[in-house]
């Protein structure tokens, strides 16, 4: 995994005593598990301080053939339209494909064992784990409770303000001017928002951490950025961001941060006007003008919450804060449950 090659490697250089006893100890593991995997010797470079490693093979340019060490000119002009017949072009390894051969390639002095069989381990995290994990909920009739019942078994519990009753519900669905769809008004009556804590972590989406928001802050941020939009020219010579964009029918639902300062808002768009369908949820920029189109709806993003829980990378630390592999590893996820992820330029 890209995310968290390079903290992997300096994390295994620092237990095996620097660079080069790691380049010493993972080269021959890598070069025999490349050979069983593809049938020809392999060239593997490892650079823990600049988080590179590569595993590459060289393959004699051929009309046709189907040695291991050689490779068809329609298949090498593929990669470099350039190369000729009878040239020796390299052609890289993924290393998902050393994966099942890596185990009985690992034959290594035992003071050596554990840290490359650690960092081997993770490497193939993303094949062996995160290729394992539905990108859509089975039944996600309860998945909305679930999440809640995670949230208040877990280190969020002590944050977690009481839900709303049906009461509240119907009072901040007079006060927004629409009815809130049913996942989110589940959620509601779970957790009615997130207390502000400096410094707590929040719930991971990627780069940004988020606390679900309180009906009354919802409400809040919805008037503002209501207020903005019906007096733009105002706001821009008061220095504001105008948000004339910004859909007043929107329901804010979570605020985001990705240090101290709020960087997103995680808004609801019952209408579907702008999300994929109704009920979906966006990620508005407070930094530039535009916004993420998520592909979920609150149910679905709850899915992602609970998966991130049940792996350990729920919890959103500050850069710098937190373990980079952990938070790298939390980026791939939200990445793999959100494959309909989209940016959109409000410009």
């Amino acid at each position: 995994m890209e995310q968290i090659l390079g903290p992997l490697l300096q994390r295994a250089s620092a237990r095996l005593g620097g660079a080069s006893a790691l380049r010493r100890a993972l080269r021959p593991v890598l070069e025999r598990a490349a050979e069983r995997a593809v049938g020809v010797a392999a060239d593997v470079e490892v650079d823990p301080i600049s988080g590179a490693l590569s595993v590459m093979v060289f393959r004699r340019v051929v009309e046709q053939g189907d040695r291991p060490d050689e490779i068809t000119l329609a298949e090498a002009r593929a990669i470099d339209a350039g190369v000729e017949l009878g040239d020796e072009l390299g052609c890289g390894v993924r290393l998902d494909q050393l994966g099942p051969y890596l185990r009985g390639a690992l034959v290594v002095p035992a003071e050596q064992y554990d840290a490359l069989h650690e960092l081997l381990h993770e490497l193939m995290w993303d094949h062996d784990v995160l290729a394992a994990v539905p990108v859509r909920a089975s039944d996600s009739a309860d998945v909305v409770a679930r999440l809640v019942a995670r949230l208040r078994d877990g280190p969020f519990a002590e944050r977690l303000l009481p839900g709303c009753d049906p009461v509240e519900l119907e009072a901040h669905e007079m006060m927004l001017g629409g009815m809130l769809p049913r996942p989110f008004r589940e959620l509601l009556a779970g957790i009615g928002g997130m207390q502000p804590v400096e410094g707590a972590p929040g719930l991971c989406l990627g780069e940004q951490g988020h606390r679900l928001l309180s009906p009354l802050e919802a409400q809040q941020h919805h008037a503002e950025w209501t207020r903005r939009h019906e007096r733009p020219l105002s706001a821009v010579l008061d220095g504001e961001a105008p948000r004339t964009r910004w859909s007043i029918d929107w329901v804010p639902m979570a605020v985001g941060r990705r240090s101290a300062e709020d960087t997103a808002l995680l808004v609801v768009d019952p209408l579907g006007s702008t999300a994929d369908k109704p009920g979906g949820v966006l990620c508005l920029s407070l930094e530039q003008p535009g916004f993420w189109v998520l592909g979920v709806d609150v149910a679905g993003l709850s899915y992602v919450w609970h998966m991130l829980a049940l792996h350990d990378l729920l919890e959103h630390q500050r850069p710098g804060a937190g373990d980079p592999i952990v938070a790298g590893k939390a980026e791939a996820m939200v990445r793999h449950l959100l494959p309909d992820l989209r940016w959109v330029d409000a410009d």
